[in-house]
């Protein structure tokens, strides 16, 4: 997802929640900036796709944070991580032959951020060059050490067009607690952990994960239990009608499953196109899934979304069923 905006700063910028996205998914920001003289030009920079310098700045961390303000060119020093460098270390510097990038050092001498230089035709493909260059050497260090290292933020700078881009997880909204917190029916417990799981993940290969587990064992398991329960108490349960609902800007190839039931949605086109890429790993041909790549990120971050629309439209008919099932019956 991508959100242009067009502003006279590059520096930290409010945006209100519902207009990034939903929640829990990476969305990609741009500030434009405004030149007096060249207002009708803004759009034409930004869909510029032409050669030229890109910076990539990512910002390390100990572990995954929130991001309390958008920040599109932080400082050198603002990250951090579990791996430190000598006093008398400006920073590291690795080569390759596609390229070269720089690790720089905070204050207490850890490293906090990496810079890679590169000529691209777009920020998404600079955004692209970086995880294809920089990502295993990042992989490979947190390998060594035996210890995590966590990108928690990735800017692009146009050195052309002077435009920002950032990448940021959106935000979920304050929720209210007036209506308490309701009841919590002993079966479904692991699925109510399973679903706290999903929504505290950043990773959208684990987010997903979580989400398909969900949804496998409420269509698959639980079913065949409860009307085990209602045929020796000689009850009916309510019948399961849940469709893939209706959402704003759903993805093209979701788009055909929209009101269609939930189960064929999830033989069809979770599990042949999604869960058993994470599954196999490596294929039998030999493919393997590389959780570095952008468009494996952005594929699996696509589809994310209705998969937790689908666990809670779920969820929620098997409160229903397990309500009728704890009612006195004579």
């Amino acid at each position: 997802m991508t959100s242009p905006i067009s502003t006279s700063t590059t520096n930290s910028i409010s945006i209100p929640i519902e207009k990034m996205g939903p929640p829990g998914i990476v969305t990609h920001l741009h500030v434009v900036p405004v030149f007096q003289d060249d207002r009708k030009n803004d759009e034409k920079r930004f869909r510029d796709k032409t050669s030229r310098n890109f910076r990539v700045t990512a910002r390390l961390a100990k572990s995954n944070e929130s991001q309390p303000s958008i920040n599109f060119n932080f400082e050198e020093g603002s990250g951090d991580s579990l791996f430190s460098i000598p006093e008398n270390v400006a920073y590291l510097k690795v080569e390759t032959f596609d390229g070269k990038f720089l690790f720089y050092p905070n204050s207490e001498r850890r490293l906090s951020t990496v810079k890679f230089e590169c000529t691209a035709q777009s920020a998404e493909e600079a955004r692209r060059l970086f995880h294809r260059i920089v990502g295993p050497a990042l992989d490979h260090l947190a390998y060594v050490a035996n210890t995590p290292l966590h990108v928690v933020q990735i800017s692009v700078v146009d050195e052309l067009h002077q435009i920002s881009s950032t990448d940021i997880l959106c935000p979920y909204p304050l929720a209210s607690l007036n209506q308490g917190l309701g009841k919590v029916y002993g079966l479904l417990v692991p699925v109510y952990a399973m679903y706290r799981e999903a929504v505290n993940a950043t990773s959208p290969f684990y987010k997903f994960f979580c989400f398909y587990k969900i949804l496998e064992g409420l269509l698959k398991t639980l079913p065949g239990r409860l009307h085990t329960e209602a045929k020796i108490k000689n009850i009916s349960l309510p019948p399961l009608k849940a469709k893939v609902p209706h959402y704003k800007d759903i993805p093209t190839d979701q788009k055909q499953y929209e009101g269609k039931s939930i189960t064929r949605f999830f033989d069809e086109f979770l599990t042949n196109r999604f869960r058993n890429s994470i599954a196999h790993f490596i294929s039998d041909e030999g493919s393997a899934l590389n959780v570095n790549e952008v468009e494996e990120m952005e594929r699996y971050s696509s589809v994310v979304h209705v998969a937790d629309i689908c666990c809670r439209e779920l969820i929620s008919h098997f409160e229903k069923c397990i309500e009728v099932l704890e009612k006195p019956h004579e």
